[in-house]
């Protein structure tokens, strides 16, 4: 079974981001944070990990992220730090 998303476990709950693997692009589609976990920061908290993962992943494989969700693309807009890891 091939992943398809990143959780981020509370022991309130989880958020995740869903994703689709294309060639070496990981394409973020969706970001989620249930209604009771939001505005502590949780879904940057979550970008900040999918983006050390990206960039591991990119030094040994070339990975790239291209942001499709509206709220992950925001967050790279305003972390230039990984503009060479992501695809607009």
């Amino acid at each position: 079974i091939e992943k398809t998303q990143f959780e981020y476990h509370l022991k309130e709950g989880f958020a995740f981001g869903k994703y689709i693997l294309k060639d070496k692009i990981l394409i973020l589609r969706h970001v989620f944070v249930p209604e009771p976990l939001r505005g502590q920061g949780i879904a940057g908290k979550m970008m900040e990990e999918i983006m050390e993962f990206i960039t591991s992943r990119n030094k040994s494989e070339g990975l790239k992220i291209q942001p499709f969700c509206a709220y992950a693309r925001s967050w790279l807009e305003k972390h230039p730090e990984f503009n060479d890891v992501t695809e607009f």
